[in-house]
């Protein structure tokens, strides 16, 4: 497009707009604009993934380059290894080492004649989800997808035709991982994948902690036990932490009542509906609220009420304890749906088609334990 735009340029600068020449030229130039323009959008369709392009590489995560094939020296990954690793819904997710002397990544490949709807959930978002649920909050990380045309596994990402562009950041802001975490976490992608209803529960648990963070380790142990006390914000900055915690507030009411509903004034029947959806005995005392679990239900929904209907003011009643419990709070239930749900991690990794052998030959390793970011190029060496 460029290169046709300068000959554009040259052709017409001695040329006046209304003479006949330019008005040829810029005829020839907008119908070879058109010709290229159709083959670069047949070469690169939009509507991914596509016949052109339905392999992603994961943004925002990798693996330590643990040794994976049976061999007596351990067998590191090199250049262009792709191996298995399991499935989720209509993606296979698979290692691949994309260059010599990196972290490994995970590279999706979609099944094209199970195309998803535009409320697909994703491996990436479920990845995302299930960081925030195993680490207690204490980690958070946003899954992209770099969309790759006409993957070739030998050709690191950076070279490759991509949906994103020249995104130079492609390799960075990733936390990482071994490989162990993910056989271990099999049950909680499994359960996302299965139950929506839960894998909306618990994104909008994540979210409410994006929004407002605090430690839940502490928050759900007795008082004589913590290690924070989740104090009020200092006067000059509880302007800017109010909106932050009325959002937490309001994810975390929607993902209470995801799961178990509003609190009805017939408590009864509130009761039975509580007890038919989760396992958390209501009558238990939520410590941190100093009332019953079914007691603070029925606060929870006021506290929301307050937090998303501030009609142009700061309500002067919202502190910072206020949040805590409703997260807390929050968490107990997504945790009680999880525990009544949740297949065991075997169960999990059969369901999602692990590789199974690939587990094997990480403790069959001679390197057992052992943890590097290089390739078996270095190890050579």
């Amino acid at each position: 497009m460029d290169e046709l735009q300068r000959q554009f340029r040259a052709r017409v600068e001695a040329l006046d707009l209304d003479s006949p020449g330019y008005v040829q030229a810029f005829q020839q130039m907008s119908d070879d604009w058109r010709t290229i323009s159709e083959k670069i959008a047949a070469a690169y369709p939009l509507d991914v993934p596509n016949a052109e392009c339905h392999h992603a590489m994961l943004k925002g995560i990798a693996f330590e380059n643990q040794a994976w094939k049976p061999s007596s020296s351990g067998g590191f990954p090199t250049k262009g290894d792709r191996v298995d690793f399991f499935r989720f819904g209509s993606e296979a997710a698979s290692l691949w080492t994309q260059q010599d002397d990196d972290y490994t990544v995970l590279l999706v490949e979609v099944d094209r004649t199970n195309v998803p709807s535009n409320l697909w959930r994703t491996l990436g978002s479920s990845i995302s989800v299930s960081i925030g649920l195993s680490s207690m909050q204490e980690d958070s990380q946003e899954i992209n997808y770099a969309w790759i045309y006409r993957f070739d596994q030998n050709t690191p990402v950076t070279e490759q035709a991509r949906l994103d562009g020249d995104d130079p950041l492609i390799l960075t802001n990733r936390l990482i991982f071994r490989l162990e975490r993910w056989f271990e976490q099999a049950r909680i992608l499994e359960l996302l994948l299965r139950d929506e209803k839960f894998f909306v529960a618990a994104q909008q648990l994540c979210d409410s902690f994006r929004s407002h963070w605090f430690c839940l380790e502490c928050a759900l142990q007795p008082a004589t036990y913590r290690r924070h006390e989740h104090a009020e914000p200092d006067a000059w900055s509880m302007v800017s932490q109010i909106p932050r915690m009325e959002n937490a507030i309001v994810q975390a009411t929607r993902a209470v009542e995801g799961l178990i509903g509003k609190p009805g004034q017939n408590q009864t029947r509130t009761r039975d509906r509580w007890q038919r959806e989760i396992p958390l005995a209501p009558d238990d005392i939520f410590e941190l609220a100093g009332k019953s679990y079914f007691d603070f239900y029925y606060d929870l929904f006021q506290v929301r009420n307050d937090s998303a209907h501030g009609f142009g003011a700061f309500s002067a009643r919202l502190t910072r304890l206020d949040a805590v419990a409703a997260q807390t709070f929050a968490h107990a239930v997504v945790k009680s749906r999880f525990d009544r749900d949740v297949c065991t991690n075997e169960e999990a990794q059969r369901r999602l088609s692990f590789n199974a052998a690939l587990m094997t030959n990480i403790r069959d390793s001679d390197y057992e334990g052992m943890s590097t970011p290089l390739t078996a190029r270095r190890e050579r060496d």
